[in-house]
């Protein structure tokens, strides 16, 4: 009888395993790569479409990680100057995002957005004051974001990447509620 219930209990417990693993990697698909490669996943996820080359990230922080979620992230990506043209040629940033500087409201807005009460560092780092690049302001359903009015029940988890062709760093924000 106990041979016969561990045979039982193997072909129960075996799959069961399985298919918990299959569940946490389906939720948490980036969980065991390291920073860099998480990254840039993330931001190919955010933005559709990858860095070029192999952006160093001076500064990473993401402040996610409560039961429901809400936090803020921001990513800095340091690129070369050939390749931060070429993301402005092969993606159309130019004709597709808007160019900065951001309008005064734009950016006040976006700073008490992105004033996390749990981090000290996101606010040292944002650039929205940047003077020469682009940069797009979307929901996490991809519809871009025309006004300042963040608060609207449709505009609460929002991503914000600005290209800042002086430093030749993009910044990928994110903000969920």
């Amino acid at each position: 009888m106990t041979k016969r219930l561990r045979r039982i209990s193997l072909f129960i417990l075996l799959p069961g395993f399985g298919v918990a693993i299959y569940f946490f990697i389906q939720m948490y698909p980036y969980q065991f790569l390291d920073l860099q490669s998480r990254s840039l996943r993330v931001f190919q996820d955010y933005m559709n479409f990858s860095l070029p080359g192999k952006p160093t990230i001076p500064f990473h922080k993401d402040t996610h990680g409560g039961f429901h979620g809400d936090g803020t992230m921001l990513t800095v990506y340091q690129l070369k100057e050939e390749e931060i043209k070429q993301i402005l040629l092969e993606q159309k940033i130019e004709q597709t995002w808007n160019k900065l500087p951001m309008r005064p409201e734009r950016a006040k807005a976006l700073h008490e957005l992105f004033e996390d009460s749990y981090d000290e560092d996101i606010p040292k780092q944002r650039n929205f004051g940047a003077q020469e690049g682009y940069y797009l302001l979307i929901t996490r359903k991809g519809e871009v974001i025309a006004g300042d009015d963040f608060q609207q029940p449709a505009y609460y988890n929002i991503i914000v990447c600005l290209i800042d062709t002086k430093s030749n760093r993009v910044s990928l924000y994110t903000s969920d509620t």
